[in-house]
């Protein structure tokens, strides 16, 4: 997925308008829809500032990430169950077994 893609991709899954995101890191909701769209770059600044903003990191935001074949909602989800306390984790980790039981016997 290209940087156009993943903005996008992420803002969407975290419930943000170009407006509100670029009222997050100090740019107007036509820079986010050029960077959308593919017809600008943001400078290396303003990159940081979206990483933040996002709950991501420059790398996930560029694509060149190759640690992991994540997608973006899945990278985000990780980095809020990284923030979890034991007994948030555990509970997570508790609904994914279920789940992943449910559906591996219904096969």
């Amino acid at each position: 997925m290209n940087f156009s893609d993943t903005l996008k991709t992420m803002r969407i899954s975290l419930g943000l308008t170009q407006k509100s995101l670029g009222e997050k890191i100090g740019v107007t909701s036509v820079t986010i829809g050029n960077w959308e769209r593919g017809a600008r770059t943001p400078s290396f600044d303003l990159l940081s500032r979206l990483a933040e903003a996002l709950d991501t990191s420059v790398d996930i935001l560029l694509g060149i990430d190759l640690k992991t074949n994540c997608t973006p909602p899945e990278e985000q989800l990780l980095t809020k169950y990284r923030q979890l306390d034991q007994h948030g984790k555990d509970l997570v980790d508790m609904v994914c077994d279920a789940e992943y039981s449910r559906i591996k016997s219904s096969l």
